[in-house]
């Protein structure tokens, strides 16, 4: 899987990857005909003027997708891993696909929402992480416009990246702390610091920096 990410400066750079990271893969769908019985994600959308028919769902970091039947104002999911990723949804209406993406984390997570006639997410039951993120953005957005060099960003980008560590929007974070301080060797020491503390499974996750960290600091050395 290819992560395709726009370097852009400061806050909108941060941003876009929290909601607009390209995913590319050759993907393995998962139907479920009907409704499964056990299920832990349920998406449900009121709608307009739209008819929806089916929602696909694919974590970031899988190459398999699950697609399930929009029936009686819901789609079922039963994740078989633990819901902790970017989930790029896909919506199938009679007349066209709608994309979203979002970040989760939890257990029997329970996403309310409208389409009328974009996708617009009311709330989230069981997965915090979607409000920290709402949080964190303001804060950001806020300390951006005072003064984009203001160094209590990267203050704050390393406090979050340090509660957030066992999810991968720690490395949404990481990425824009690194590309602010891409040319400073003792900043981008002290993230390794912090991202060694990692789980292994975390390290692999297709969207870790770990490796381009290990990289920069290798060549700010030499």
């Amino acid at each position: 899987m290819h992560l395709q990410c726009l370097h852009l400066t400061g806050f909108y750079k941060l941003i876009l990857i929290f909601c607009v990271i390209a995913l590319t893969a050759c993907q393995n769908e998962k139907k479920q005909e009907d409704p499964p019985e056990d299920y832990n994600l349920k998406i449900e959308f009121k709608t307009s003027n739209l008819q929806l028919d089916s929602i696909m769902l694919k974590s970031a970091n899988r190459k398999k997708q699950m697609t399930a039947v929009y029936k009686n104002n819901a789609a079922l999911f039963l994740v078989e891993d633990s819901i902790n990723d970017l989930y790029d949804l896909k919506l199938y209406t009679h007349k066209k696909i709608i994309n979203k993406k979002i970040w989760l984390k939890g257990q029997n997570i329970h996403i309310k929402g409208k389409l009328a006639p974009q996708i617009s997410i009311d709330t989230v039951i069981n997965s915090p992480l979607y409000y920290t993120i709402q949080e964190n953005s303001k804060i950001l957005r806020r300390l951006y416009e005072e003064d984009e060099k203001n160094p209590e960003i990267d203050a704050y980008l390393l406090t979050k990246i340090k509660e957030l560590l066992a999810s991968p929007i720690s490395f949404a974070m990481a990425d824009t702390y690194m590309y602010r301080n891409q040319n400073n060797l003792k900043k981008l020491q002290d993230l390794k610091v912090i991202l060694d503390q990692q789980s292994q499974n975390l390290k692999t996750h297709s969207l870790s920096v770990h490796a381009n960290l290990n990289n920069t600091i290798a060549q700010l050395k030499d």
